[in-house]
């Protein structure tokens, strides 16, 4: 027998993992052409998703840390 994470939550401390307004679930998945990540939030009564290729991820955090590097975001809020 052997355990593996699959998906991980991402939630405030006063937010239920399963349940919270603003929980995004970061998760493998796998349709049959290789392992992918998805990532997803639920918007009221629907869910929105992303699905990125292991590749694509260095270029998509690169991408984040030039605009939040910009001088005029914010991020203390």
């Amino acid at each position: 027998m052997k355990l593996t994470v699959t998906e991980i939550a991402v939630h405030k401390e006063d937010e239920s993992p399963i349940f919270g307004d603003i929980v995004t679930h970061v998760k493998l998945d796998d349709e049959g052409a290789g392992t992918f990540i998805k990532i997803t939030q639920h918007n009221g009564t629907k869910m929105d998703e992303i699905r990125l290729d292991f590749n694509e991820i260095e270029y998509i955090l690169k991408a984040i840390e030039m605009l939040k590097a910009q001088d005029y975001v914010r991020t203390d809020v």
